[in-house]
């Protein structure tokens, strides 16, 4: 019961972040700023990881974008919420005032749609990119749980304990990676691999002290 105490109010904390990121995504940023940022978010992952792998990020994500998005009809639905143009695939430029903020929702939710399967997609390179780090961490992880199940003592349960508590907020941190606002490409590109890193390293910690939990 103390240890929820303790840790629900900073993930509820995080969850609002989140919620108030996508809300602001959705009906605040314009529409070509928006799709401005996801271009240079873009950019700056062909940087990052190379032409390679993102060229075989960025088509995996345009693939399943057409698939999920426009060919199931869910773009379809939202145009018609706001054109007449029946499925047209654009932005919708409206004049009318008292229909702005629904054109930019419906624009902001194509983009946001396309944001979340893009950084999947990046978020799987990446785990493909650091394959030898992710095999290393578990095998170290492995060894290092073998050797500690001859030794004794209190301090490694409650290493585990901690680094258990540590490892509930790793969803949260996959959840950042894809509903976090693309103001600065180059800062949102290192998201996907940080986490990565961070997800490798506490379950590598949770691993290793385990078996003081169990003996």
């Amino acid at each position: 019961m103390s240890d929820r105490e303790n840790h629900n109010p900073l993930q509820n904390l995080i969850m609002i972040v989140l919620f108030i990121s996508t809300l602001y995504l959705m009906i605040f940023v314009e529409s070509d700023v928006y799709v401005t940022n996801i271009h240079q978010e873009i950019k700056a992952n062909y940087d990052l990881m190379g032409e390679v792998n993102a060229s075989k990020a960025k088509e995996r994500a345009d693939n399943a974008y057409r698939i999920i998005v426009q060919e199931s009809g869910f773009e379809s639905v939202l145009l018609s919420l706001i054109s007449e143009q029946k499925g047209e695939s654009k932005i919708v430029d409206l004049t009318n005032p008292s229909d702005k903020y629904i054109a930019k929702f419906v624009n902001n939710a194509r983009t946001f749609c396309y944001q979340l399967i893009y950084r999947m997609s990046n978020l799987f390179t990446w785990m493909y990119i650091l394959i030898p780090f992710l095999v290393f961490t578990l095998i170290d992880a492995y060894y290092s749980w073998k050797i500690k199940q001859y030794s004794f003592g209190k301090t490694e349960q409650k290493k585990y304990t901690a680094w258990k508590k540590f490892a509930t907020f790793k969803l949260l941190g996959l959840l950042c990676c894809m509903l976090l606002p693309s103001f600065y490409g180059y800062g949102i590109a290192w998201l996907a691999p940080s986490a990565i890193f961070l997800i490798a390293i506490t379950t590598n910690r949770t691993i290793r002290h385990y078996q003081k939990m169990t003996g």
